[in-house]
């Protein structure tokens, strides 16, 4: 007599919407389950700041903790400055990605990132290729906009000004 074997369906993977995610100066990619702030509230050690600091920045502009304002912006500008990444899947207006410095680092680490969220994990997937990617350094005036698809794939479009008073520029090498 044969048994039948019973497989416990595989929950669909979900596109993602309106996701927010970190990327650690080490390439570690981190869902942010609420936002970025509250991650970094939640947890400032591992951003690189203490409670107290962060306490003293909302303090310092009378804010409550979580507010969206100016001690927000003061602190995720200081996680951004310590080499993380800040991205946030906005519907179809597709990807916001804030970093300090675009540099090779910088670079390697969205491009790894593009092709994990293209393979996607059991519960999540980016299904859009063509999701549009708006990259914005805050430190370096550094703007471009590409897709999920260009990061993950083709040749890195995106250039670091070499600092000269040509304004000459090189490709980042993979």
């Amino acid at each position: 007599m044969e048994r039948e074997l019973s497989v416990a369906p595989r929950p669909a993977r979900r596109a993602l919407a309106r996701e927010g995610f970190f990327i650690s100066p080490d390439g570690q990619v981190a869902l942010v389950e609420d936002s970025h702030i509250a991650a970094a509230v939640v947890d400032p050690e591992r951003f690189g700041w203490t409670r107290e600091t962060v306490e003293k920045a909302f303090r310092q502009h009378s804010e409550a903790r979580f507010c969206e304002g100016a001690a927000r912006e003061e602190i995720l500008r200081g996680v951004l400055a310590a080499g993380w990444i800040r991205l946030r899947r906005g519907g179809n207006r597709g990807w916001a990605v804030e970093f300090d410095r675009l540099d090779c680092g910088v670079a390697r680490r969205l491009r790894a990132w593009a092709r994990a969220v293209l393979r996607g994990t059991p519960e999540w997937i980016e299904m859009d290729r063509q999701a549009p990617v708006r990259l914005h350094g805050l430190a370096d005036g550094y703007g471009a906009v590409t897709d999920v698809g260009g990061l993950a794939e083709q040749e890195m479009t995106l250039y670091l000004q070499t600092g000269g008073v040509d304004g000459s520029e090189r490709p980042i090498s993979r």
